[in-house]
């Protein structure tokens, strides 16, 4: 008769498996992949603020860069499509040119793929500043307000001027 209990040869066949009462142990790259595909979900992130966001949950250097790597492969994470969306955003909201490229660098965008979201915007920046101006002033208002409000947002000088002299030559 054969023995089928713990004592068996059968019994470390499967030595590998873990007991019926714990949890397989999840690699930590995998658990940084989870963690940056939640993070996807909600909204597009750069490849710096994915990684900034895993160190802050105590993920390692190394689980972090290889989970980036999986995400970016499958085309989950992507800084060129990100880019693109957030001129488009900031665009909308009325920023300028200056101000736009600035928050890509500071989000951690390269100056490549900064270069290309801003040359593939199609913004009249005139027309722009020019919209967002007449949502925040009247004609007659204070010119050097006008020009520190645009400036502010991210327009040059010349976009700043034609807008003024649009909004002073607006019909009432």
């Amino acid at each position: 008769m054969a023995a089928t209990g713990p004592d068996s040869e059968a019994a470390g066949l499967f030595d590998d498996d873990p007991p019926a009462n714990q949890t397989p142990e999840i690699p930590p790259e995998k658990l940084a992949e989870y963690k940056a595909v939640e993070l996807l979900v909600r909204r597009e992130h750069t490849r710096a603020e994915l990684a900034r966001k895993l160190r802050k949950r105590d993920h390692s250097s190394e689980a972090i860069e290889i989970a980036l790597d999986v995400v970016a492969e499958r085309g989950w994470q992507s800084d060129r499509r990100f880019a693109e969306l957030f001129v488009q955003q900031r665009t909308n909201r009325g920023n300028g040119p200056r101000f736009i490229q600035q928050e890509l660098r500071k989000r951690g965008v390269s100056s490549a793929d900064n270069d290309w979201a801003m040359s593939g915007a199609e913004a009249d920046w005139e027309q722009v500043a020019a919209h967002a101006l007449a949502n925040r002033f009247m004609i007659g208002d204070d010119y050097g307000k006008m020009r520190r409000f645009l400036e502010r947002r991210g327009f040059d000088s010349s976009q700043a001027r034609f807008a003024i002299k649009a909004l002073n030559d607006a019909p009432s």
